[in-house]
């Protein structure tokens, strides 16, 4: 979790995996954002990096639970 943490803090962005699929959290003047493979955002934006980490989903998961639970595979981090 310190790694996904201190990377978003940092504003950077990362390409991760889940479920078989590649997903990117961009960093924007609007915030981050979790985007799916079809490059469609799936998430709103949020300038609160805890924030983003409880509220965000994917398949009604929350990101942090995900992380939390070791189903996330980070590719890369830009």
């Amino acid at each position: 979790m310190d790694t996904w943490i201190k990377a978003l803090e940092n504003g950077r962005e990362i390409e991760f995996e889940y479920d078989d699929k590649v997903y990117f959290i961009g960093n924007y003047d609007e915030g981050r954002c979790i985007f799916d493979d079809k490059n469609e955002s799936i998430t709103t934006y949020y300038n609160d990096v805890d924030l983003f980490l409880s509220d965000s989903k994917i398949n009604d998961i929350s990101f942090k639970q995900l992380i939390k639970d070791g189903y996330i595979k980070i590719i890369t981090i830009f």
